[in-house]
Order: structure tokens, then sequence, then C-alpha cells
């Protein structure tokens, strides 16, 4: 086990600008000494913000090892701008790609990226590394599938699974960009009072996929 070597400085909300106009957000966590380290990160929707520094303990652990370590929010998610507007959609590779390329770039990074993540981060792992961007020189995704339409945990061979999915509360991947003021939700969620969700509800994406969109009845067993 590699022992701790540095310190950690900690930057939360740091704009990465996007070929369309709109920024995401990230927050960094540096080994607090003069210069170049590789970057490893994880990119997902659930709002990196209604944490504090010390829930993001693997972050703290990579920049005591010598790495910059970050969590990206996803476009319309956290404190990103934008809309989200599916899962998994071709926007989030695309953002995936510009980020990696804007970090790689900065003073404080030897231009060599990592990926990692569970779930969600590990599906974007995959996917944004199929998208070849020369900085990203490796990916650790966990728990993820690359075949969504048998294996994944929001529906099986296209049916959605209504238990997992359909329930009350905030979305997880409502933005708080533009927000000024919070309530709060249940489960400990705090929402933005001051701002509309700009997601569209997923279910009636999904609702439309087959065989569930032309289904109008069925019986199991």
């Amino acid at each position: 086990m590699v022992e701790p070597q540095y310190g950690v400085r900690y930057e939360r909300s740091v704009r990465i600008p996007m070929p369309d106009g709109i920024t995401l957000a990230a927050d960094f966590f540096y080994p607090d000494a003069p210069g170049q380290f590789p970057l490893v990160f994880d990119y997902y929707p659930y709002r990196k913000s209604d944490s504090d520094w010390r829930a993001f303990t693997l972050h703290r652990y990579f920049a005591e090892r010598g790495f910059v370590a970050a969590r990206l929010d996803v476009r319309g998610s956290g404190d990103s701008e934008g809309t989200a507007l599916d899962e998994y959609c071709p926007q989030e590779q695309v953002d995936g790609v510009a980020a990696i390329e804007w970090m790689a770039r900065q003073p404080w990074c030897t231009g060599n990226v990592g990926m990692f993540g569970a779930s969600y981060g590990g599906f974007n792992s995959l996917q944004v590394a199929m998208q070849r961007p020369p900085a990203l020189k490796a990916i650790v995704p966990m728990m993820f599938t690359d075949r969504r339409y048998t294996d994944d945990c929001h529906y099986k061979g296209g049916a959605l699974q209504m238990l997992y999915d359909v329930t009350p509360g905030p979305h997880p991947r409502r933005s708080r960009a533009g927000s000024t003021t919070e309530q709060s939700g249940p489960h400990g969620w705090s929402c933005p009072a001051s701002c509309p969700p700009p997601s569209p509800f997923h279910l009636l994406t999904w609702r439309r996929h087959r065989p569930m969109g032309t289904q109008t009845a069925g019986r199991i067993g």
C-alpha cells in the first residue's frame, strides 16, 4: 500500500467550458505541491455539491498519492449548466471528451487522464473511452455492463422495471446551476427553490421503448 505523500488542496465547482458555450462543474482535489500530476476523474449526474469535501475519500486518497482527482457533474445536473436529455445520451459522451481535453491542457496536468466510476460512472467511463480521446490513457469501470438492453438496472430486455424507477421525491439529476436558495426535500436531498428542473421526466421516454411502447396488457407466469 502506498503511503500518503502530499497534503490536499480542494477547489469546488471549477467551470469547464463546452464547445456549445455552456459550462460543466467539477470539484478538484490537488496534491498540495508544485509540479504536474496525472488526473483521474469520475463523471456522474448525482449532484456532487450535495456532499462536502469529507465525503470524497477516494479523491482525497488519490491526491495524497500524487494524482489530481476530480468529480464532474453531468450536463443539466448538479452545478453544471444545460439540460440532461436522457441517461447516457451522446451529448454526455461529447461533453466527457471536451472535459478531458480541457483538463489535460491545464498547467498542473501531465496530459495523462484516467476515468473511474461505479454504475453510472462505469457506463460513462466505457462510453467516453469509445470516443478515443487522446489524453485518456486508462479506465476503471465498476458495476457496469456493456449490454444495456439485457443487463441494465432500469430495464431487462427493453421492459422498464417499474418498482425500481417509478418513485416519488426530487430527481437526483436536477440541476442547481443558477440557483441561489435551497429547500429541504425527502430522503435528505436539498432541492433548488429558485429554478425549475430542466430535465424531462425520463419515464415518458422509456414508455415509448419496445416492448412497452406497444404493449397494452400482459401477464407474467
